[in-house]
């Protein structure tokens, strides 16, 4: 989820520009050329200084063993995807790259990826993944509905965040582990409420609010029964389910006590920067920001399941998956299959999760110290994976950039309004959308 700041479209006019001028000063890790007698194949991955020096550990473990390969990095830490696209056009895409299953399928439509289930030999791979995973990074052919874009590494899903020395001090109790919508609405109007009481320095909000993207928001939909998305695709937002459920997570920033600050309140600041100075009582996000929190909280937080409808239904919320991809250009298909599943095989794995950045794609990593973490917080990093049992795929489609814009920009009437929103006027602005091919079109 953290990957979420690359372009989503570029015209061809502009890839082909751009092919002279990345390819011309693009930086690769070439300072030991490969061996002549050896097999190359090259790996693209972002990544920051502490997970590529992890990365290299394992790619000399993999020389070690396969002495026979060897693989050339190329770390692109900005404009991952732009940088993807340009390297594709000019017919140079990296034999195995780091991709998210947000933009898998604008790969996969254009036949950039191969169908790694075509190297697993009729063995399941659910045993050894979470099959959410599997599924976020699936995508369909003429010929396999299930054809597998890429190998997991990692998951993202959202959970709610809570400063719970903020509550301490608000004096209110923290709410049950296995909360309700009606519990969410209780803390969060106690938090407004309570500041009429207790005196702190700055007013703190109940929650934050992101406009985008939109698996921020989705579980409220999706709790009340709603979709973003159909299962072929088609553009369902405007059923009366998730209409309720967008209303309900719209008027958090409306009324004469507001739950979460409107944009002309927090400024360029972003929730996570409000949640560390303490200004938001609770925040949904993934783990990404764990590293963060560790280092620089002064409070103590821990995290919560998304509010569920009601006490008999889990809470539903959206999963997005990063993993390797094996380009279907490579003239070395064999050499990449055994490094995707080298990056993918349980010591791999582990080794990125003890950052505490990810949630490992793996069961048997995520079941273990190295991301349960004894002694660091959260106390409750068990949740990240309790909620992948009920999670949903998070919608994607080839366009699905230019689609959240799209539908970001349609709703920007009632992003900032200090006005209760209406049901039947958001079902109104939203019916339009349901008719226009720009947002039909599954993976």
């Amino acid at each position: 989820m953290r990957f979420l700041t690359c372009l989503y479209t570029l015209t061809l006019p502009t890839i082909l520009m751009g092919c002279l001028v990345f390819m011309g000063c693009q930086h690769t890790n070439t300072a030991n050329p490969s061996p002549p007698t050896t097999t190359p194949i090259t790996l693209a991955t972002w990544g920051n200084t502490a997970e590529i020096t992890q990365l290299k550990q394992q790619l000399a473990l993999f020389h070690q063993q396969h002495p026979g390969t060897h693989v050339t990095l190329r770390h692109i830490p900005e404009n991952y995807l732009q940088k993807l696209h340009i390297l594709a056009a000019a017919k140079r895409l990296p034999d195995v790259f780091l991709i998210n299953s947000y933009h898998l399928p604008m790969f996969a439509q254009h036949g950039l990826v191969q169908d790694l289930s075509t190297f697993t030999n009729g063995h399941t791979l659910a045993n050894t993944y979470y099959p959410t995973a599997l599924q976020a990074l699936s995508f369909k052919t003429n010929t396999n509905p299930n054809a597998l874009g890429a190998l997991p590494r990692d998951v993202s899903n959202v959970v709610m965040h809570i400063n719970t020395t903020l509550l301490d001090t608000l004096h209110i109790p923290h709410p049950p582990r296995q909360w309700t919508m009606a519990d969410f609405n209780a803390t969060a109007q106690a938090i407004c409420q309570s500041q009429r009481q207790v005196a702190l320095p700055k007013k703190v909000y109940g929650v934050s609010f992101y406009k985008q993207p939109a698996l921020f928001w989705l579980p409220w939909v999706w709790n009340h029964g709603g979709e973003l998305l159909a299962d072929n695709g088609q553009f369902a937002l405007h059923q009366p389910n998730g209409v309720a459920g967008l209303a309900r997570y719209l008027n958090f920033h409306t009324g004469d006590c507001p739950i979460a600050p409107r944009k002309n309140q927090i400024g360029q600041a972003t929730p996570t920067q409000w949640f560390m100075q303490q200004r938001l009582a609770m925040m949904v996000s993934g783990r990404w920001v764990t590293p963060l929190l560790r280092q620089h909280a002064t409070f103590t937080w821990d995290v919560w399941p998304m509010p569920r409808q009601n006490p008999t239904t889990p809470s539903i919320t959206g999963v997005d998956a990063t993993g390797y991809a094996l380009a279907a250009s490579s003239t070395q298909p064999t050499a990449g299959w055994q490094l995707i599943q080298f990056l993918t095989r349980q010591d791999a794995i582990k080794a990125v999760t003890q950052s505490g950045l990810v949630v490992p794609a793996r069961p048997d990593v995520a079941n273990s110290d190295a991301f349960l973490a004894p002694g660091q917080p959260p106390a409750h990093s068990a949740v990240f994976l309790d909620t992948l049992a009920h999670g949903h795929p998070t919608p994607h489609h080839p366009n699905w950039g230019a689609f959240e814009k799209h539908l970001t920009h349609t709703l920007a009437p009632y992003w900032h309004t200090t006005n209760p929103v209406s049901t039947a006027q958001l079902a109104a602005t939203l019916s339009p959308l349901a008719n226009t091919t720009q947002h039909k079109g599954a993976p």
